[in-house]
């Protein structure tokens, strides 16, 4: 099971299970597993409000979106009426529709019923379109803040800085006091999530986050901190 990825979250292990047991009737491996906390609240990275996640192979992707939002002639009649997307508008059915991976392989079951009800049918070939729409959308790589590329750039200097500050003279031996360098170490990792941060986008493929220019600033950002660490070190050392 090497190979899986993440497909769907769930905000419990029930509904989860209920997908997997669903996709793995039809052949598709599926795991359920407890989400694992990342350490990167600070980029707004990975959902906090799910805790379960369903990994299968990014080749079945396909196949396992066709199952999930398969209508199968659903009723309309056995709709709860008290349910959300009973009171939503035709423009708004076609938006559940247009945006699955947002709203979910039941919500899109019932939307594309309510639809048909209402004389809207979409063809495969429409469907398709809808679909390649939305994943050019999604595969839009964003940029990262300029507070934390600001940030990452002062922590990678923060060495340097404290040296100059310091004058060398207030600051007795550097590994009696590495407490005071902590914040220059945080530089780094700041700059390896912009680097190796992915998103999966709802067929399969694995895409980076952020533009090229966001990346290109990790990549400053870490060439300046191993700099600025030989620099401050070899200061300390010559005083």
């Amino acid at each position: 099971m090497n190979n899986l990825i993440n497909f769907r979250s769930f905000s419990n292990q029930a509904d989860a299970q209920a997908v997997a047991d669903k996709l793995q009737n039809a052949g598709i491996t599926a795991d359920v597993s407890k989400k694992a906390r990342r350490g990167d609240a600070f980029l707004q990275v990975g959902d906090y409000v799910d805790d379960y996640v369903l990994r299968i192979s990014p080749a079945d992707f396909e196949n396992a979106n066709k199952i999930l939002f398969k209508e199968q002639g659903l009723d309309i009649s056995t709709i709860d009426p008290s349910h959300p997307l009973m009171a939503l508008t035709t423009d708004e059915l076609k938006d559940v529709v247009a945006k699955p991976d947002e709203w979910g392989a039941d919500n899109y079951v019932i939307a594309s019923a309510l639809l048909k009800n209402k004389g809207i049918e979409y063809t495969d070939e429409e469907l398709k379109q809808l679909q390649n729409e939305r994943l050019s959308f999604l595969a839009r790589r964003k940029k990262a803040s300029n507070t934390l590329i600001i940030v990452g750039y002062l922590l990678a200097l923060f060495p340097l800085l404290l040296n100059g500050i310091s004058g060398n003279s207030h600051l007795p031996n550097f590994f009696q006091n590495v407490r005071w360098y902590f914040p220059g170490l945080l530089s780094p990792s700041i700059a390896w999530s912009v680097l190796v941060s992915r998103t999966t986008l709802p067929n399969g493929r694995r895409i980076a986050t952020y533009d090229d220019a966001s990346i290109r600033h990790g990549m400053f950002i870490v060439a300046a901190n191993i700099i600025t660490w030989v620099i401050s070190l070899a200061m300390m050392w010559l005083s």
